[in-house]
């Protein structure tokens, strides 16, 4: 058991992490930033927090294990404790790939672009094979007017394209690089000859690893489903939130939901809180 040192948990941080929270993400993205496999019970004690929080990592995780990883999440929560769960909005999604299909069938090609971006946006990172899909090959190849519409819907273009990130700039693809090249570091003379001497043994063993390492987006969720798995689950007071608003005192001060000049990290998001 790790016994925390704040009050504040922050999972599946990334490199978003606050160093007045206990930061924890499947590998240790950066100093402070504890390894943690979410798939397993947390190594905390019951009541230890104030506050849990993640961002765009229960779509990562079955129904099922998402609502094993929320009750992990009610349990290490003290009573009246708050939990904040940012996920990608299925219902702004669907509004706006509703209004991208209908400008696209008046023949506008920057409506088409901006219709194929939302099927991408969706659907790749559910079916990706292979690190990144196409998300961001899609970005390298649009032209500036979708560009502007991805990253108002996205956030930042340079936390995903290498081509509009600064070199020294880590990017979503080279970050999930450098996991799998951690991960999978013990297993490279295995794989060389299983590649060699079985392929299609091998094909099928990368592709359900691939599966297994948390990039692909399992589930989606509204307003409405999110609500109903939150409540399921124990909690109560369940409330729609901004990337700006919360129920917890002076959240805007940590700026996890927010860059320093007020933008918003992921604008195509869905924010919920409740309570224990």
């Amino acid at each position: 058991m790790i016994n925390p040192k704040f009050p504040r948990l922050n999972l599946g941080c990334g490199y978003c992490s606050h160093p007045e929270f206990v930061n924890a993400d499947f590998t240790s993205t950066e100093k402070g930033v504890h390894a943690m496999d979410l798939r397993k019970p947390l190594p905390f004690p019951d009541h230890s927090f104030d506050l849990v929080y993640h961002c765009h990592v229960l779509e990562h995780f079955t129904l099922e294990k998402g609502e094993s990883l929320l009750g992990e999440c009610y349990r290490v929560l003290k009573t009246n404790g708050i939990l904040r769960v940012v996920v990608p909005d299925l219902a702004q999604w669907a509004h706006a790939y509703l209004e991208s299909l209908q400008n696209a069938r008046n023949g506008d090609s920057t409506a088409k672009a901006c219709h194929r971006w939302l099927i991408i946006e969706l659907i790749d990172q559910m079916v990706r094979t292979q690190t990144g899909g196409i998300f961001v090959d899609y970005m390298r190849s649009a032209p500036p007017d979708v560009l502007q519409f991805i990253e108002n819907r996205v956030g930042p273009l340079k936390e995903f394209s290498p081509d509009l990130a600064p070199p020294s700039a880590p990017t979503v693809k080279t970050k999930i690089c450098s996991v799998l090249r951690q991960i999978r570091r013990p297993q490279i003379l295995l794989d060389t000859i299983k590649a060699y001497w079985f392929p299609e043994t091998y094909k099928a063993e990368q592709f359900l690893r691939f599966r297994a390492q948390g990039e692909n987006h399992l589930w989606m969720y509204d307003e409405i489903n999110l609500k109903h798995v939150l409540e399921s689950t124990g909690f109560t007071s369940t409330s729609i939130q901004t990337a700006e608003q919360s129920l917890y005192p002076n959240w805007n001060t940590y700026q996890l939901d927010i860059f320093p000049d007020s933008s918003i990290r992921r604008p195509n998001s869905l924010y919920m809180e409740a309570r224990k």
